[in-house]
């Protein structure tokens, strides 16, 4: 098979596959309006951060919801050293 035709274009991975894409994933048994939504909810234990990032009305917002709360994500995911 020619592997051209198996390749995704740029265009079709970024609207499809970018983080921003409104497509809604299953993530830990709660809906999630993007990935990018998933993705920052993830990033805290904190019940009440996860559910303000996955109400949030756009992917943006959930990012800025997430740089709010910073300070407070789980210490695996800061940076060490």
């Amino acid at each position: 098979m020619n592997e051209e035709k198996n390749r995704v274009s740029a265009e079709i991975f970024a609207i499809y596959f970018s983080p921003y894409s409104a497509h809604a994933i299953s993530f830990e048994c709660k809906i999630y309006p993007t990935c990018e939504h998933a993705y920052h909810a993830s990033r805290y234990e904190d019940t009440a951060i996860q559910e303000e990032i996955r109400r949030a009305m756009s992917p943006k917002l959930a990012w800025e919801v997430s740089q709010k709360y910073k300070h407070l994500q789980k210490l695996t995911l800061m940076k060490t050293g």
